[in-house]
């Protein structure tokens, strides 16, 4: 069989769409493998909100706490030991970065602090079962010493399924008789 030129030409264009089409499929193929390669089809985010940001101990020492405040206090939950004390020293001193570092990675249950001007008055743990194990009684020492020298007091808390506001009431404020905190009557927990 003899090979014309036109002959040859549509074979070779023949063969030339067979390959750009190959080759199509094959950048089409590797695309998507590429951008579900993080992202399955169906699969699961990585992240999703939380129902609440305090556990339901949690939220009920909040409910109950928060009834008996001043009215010049204002209740806020989990925060950074770092938004509530500092390093005495400049940040240029070596010494700064070896005590931020003890601070910057925890948190404290509940801080009331000044309405006005959000001074950090007193931290509030609430201590459940965790904290005997032996990396949170260090943490809850470091806690404890890291407060001693400042004018921030620490009322730790054991936790319970329940709270009475007037416990937490003469806890906090001892037997003060001021007005503004008996709110505590108005609190009915579950």
């Amino acid at each position: 069989m003899r090979l014309t030129k036109s002959s040859f030409f549509c074979s070779y264009q023949s063969v030339y769409l067979i390959f750009l089409t190959i080759l199509g499929v094959v950048i089409a193929l590797a695309s998507l493998f590429l951008k579900s390669k993080g992202k399955a089809i169906g699969a699961r985010p990585d992240y999703i909100a939380c129902e609440s940001i305090l556990t339901k101990t949690e939220l009920e020492f909040f409910k109950a706490l928060n009834s008996i405040l001043k009215k010049s206090e204002v209740l806020v939950c989990k925060v950074r030991q770092a938004d509530i004390i500092k390093p005495n020293c400049n940040r240029s001193e070596p010494i700064y970065r070896t005590l931020f570092n003890k601070i910057s990675q925890k948190h404290v249950d509940f801080v009331i602090c000044d309405a006005l001007t959000f001074k950090p008055l007193a931290i509030v743990e609430l201590n459940d079962n965790s904290h005997k194990r032996k990396d949170r009684a260090k943490r809850d020492q470091q806690l404890r010493e890291s407060l001693s020298k400042t004018d921030v007091k620490l009322f730790e808390m054991k936790a319970e399924f329940s709270y009475e506001p007037k416990q937490i009431l003469k806890a906090i404020y001892g037997d003060a008789n001021d007005s503004d905190t008996q709110k505590a009557n108005e609190y009915q927990p579950k």
